[in-house]
């Protein structure tokens, strides 16, 4: 009986080993993929979408300033 539970106990310690490896190595592809879709978004904001993002945000170009609505 001891046995038994030995090498179940062993089968456990087995299996639990590769799934944490398994978790760690998706956890550093999910942090790599995000890292790398950040990188692509700020060079898009930096290079082509720069202009196209401050002029249609932060103010409006070739509009009439209305008295109702006041920029900052």
């Amino acid at each position: 009986m001891k046995n038994i539970l030995k090498n179940t106990k062993n089968i456990k310690n087995y299996t639990k080993q590769p799934i944490a490896q398994i978790k760690k190595n998706m956890l550093g592809i999910v942090k790599s993929v995000q890292k790398r879709k950040r990188n692509i978004s700020k060079l898009y904001i930096d290079t082509v979408g720069l202009s196209c993002y401050t002029r249609t945000i932060e103010q409006p170009i070739a509009q009439k300033r209305s008295p109702e609505i006041k920029y900052i």
